[in-house]
């Protein structure tokens, strides 16, 4: 019978505990959190980093489809009191997403003197769903238009809808044509606002826009319409009849040219809100017919 050498097996084995423990020291993953995630809303993910205790994570590193990607610490996590390694928890926020499939593009960041880069992975946006548990549902859609709807090039606005609602409401389809500003350019990403009012939850969707061109802009007809429902005691929706909808009538936005008239050589089409506008008198009040008199005449503003 052949004595087994114990030297040889655990040196042997301490290799492999060294290469395993190499293979794990450096990893990172990266995913959108769990859950239903509604249209626009603001997403949240989490990266989670595996690296030994003494590598530092360069938090200005952080990177996401070649752009840097802001990120904040969660917390760091021992694998356990004999092991080297540690677990480094991140959270990021990325934008609202419209409905559909989407892709989390893969994410770096240098770690010590290496850098890890994550797989890409997908995540779901759904319909938009509003209330919860009550049997007695209201579904409320307005436009929101501010700024006016007659406006210069160069002039913003702020366009978008107010859902005023109670009760439990999946929506299955949104005509929402305000939102695409279609003609006029968009400003920064959809705005989201939630509240209540008497007792109704309230929530406004806006997209700030620029007029570029004259012209007549329509938009709309807008509507929503979707399913109520109740949720029995096993978290199991029961879909009311008949479906609730809403809408409302088109909006027109006119962007008026300049006017030519009497126009200054020097006139750049400056436009928007005056912060200061006043104007003082420097000569004399006391003035007769044909005496020159001096103005001074402040603006500002955006």
């Amino acid at each position: 019978m052949v004595k087994p050498n114990f030297a040889l097996i655990f040196s042997f084995l301490m290799l492999l505990t060294g290469c395993s423990l190499q293979a794990q020291e450096l990893s990172i993953s990266a995913e959108i959190e769990k859950g239903n995630h509604i249209e626009y809303q603001p997403l949240r993910g989490t990266v989670s980093i595996t690296h030994n205790k003494d590598e530092k994570v360069d938090l200005a590193s952080f990177r996401m489809g070649g752009k840097p990607l802001q990120v904040e610490p969660l917390r760091d996590v021992e694998v356990s009191p004999s092991s080297p390694l540690m677990i480094s928890f991140y959270q990021f926020t990325l934008p609202g997403r419209i409905r559909g499939l989407h892709e989390l593009q893969a994410i770096s960041v240098k770690v010590g003197g290496n850098t890890l880069t994550s797989i890409p992975s997908t995540f779901v946006v759904g319909v938009l769903t509003v209330g919860e548990g009550s049997s007695s549902t209201v579904l409320n859609f307005e436009n929101i238009v501010e700024g006016g709807q007659t406006i210069f090039p160069g002039q913003r606005i702020r366009l978008g809808y107010r859902y005023t609602y109670s009760g439990s409401i999946e929506l299955t389809t949104e005509k929402l044509p305000l939102l695409d500003a279609a003609g006029l350019l968009k400003i920064g990403a959809k705005a989201i606002k939630d509240y209540t009012k008497e007792s109704l939850n309230v929530r406004e969707i806006t997209q700030e826009a620029e007029a570029t061109k004259p012209g007549t802009y329509n938009f709309g007809p807008s509507s929503v319409q979707g399913n109520a429902y109740t949720v029995d005691l096993y978290g199991r929706r029961k879909y009311l009849q008949p479906q609730v909808q809403s809408g409302t009538p088109a909006v027109t936005i006119t962007v008026k040219p300049f006017p030519d008239k009497d126009k200054p050589p020097s006139f750049n089409g400056a436009v928007g809100p005056f912060d200061i506008f006043k104007a003082s008198l420097l000569s004399s009040p006391k003035i007769s017919v044909g005496d020159k008199i001096i103005l001074a005449v402040e603006i500002g503003g955006k």
